[in-house]
């Protein structure tokens, strides 16, 4: 699951019981990586929760370490790479 802090390609690839080469040979056509897969599920789980009406209130940082990112100022950037806003001006211009 993407909000698994420790979710890497070496636990995908035990988990499918395959190479780690493997996993990585499976994403050369995409745009991304498999590492860059897992952030962007996580991005996109935190997007959501940012814009409900219930996590109007609670910490930025509660929700991305929910999701398994597990620096806020790692979370930022890559949110704001993301988004092209800061998590904070993101749940402000979200409706209530």
């Amino acid at each position: 699951m993407a909000s698994d802090p420790e979710l890497s390609v070496e636990q995908i690839a035990a988990a499918l019981n395959c190479s780690k080469r493997h996993r990585y040979s499976a994403f050369t056509d995409e745009d991304q990586t498999l590492a860059s897969h897992i952030q962007n599920l996580r991005l996109e789980a935190c997007v959501r929760e940012l814009q409900h009406p219930m996590a109007q209130t609670g910490p930025i940082t509660d929700i991305a370490l929910s999701w398994g990112l597990n620096s806020a100022s790692h979370f930022s950037r890559v949110f704001r790479e993301h988004t092209g806003k800061s998590p904070g001006e993101f749940r402000a211009a979200s409706p209530r």
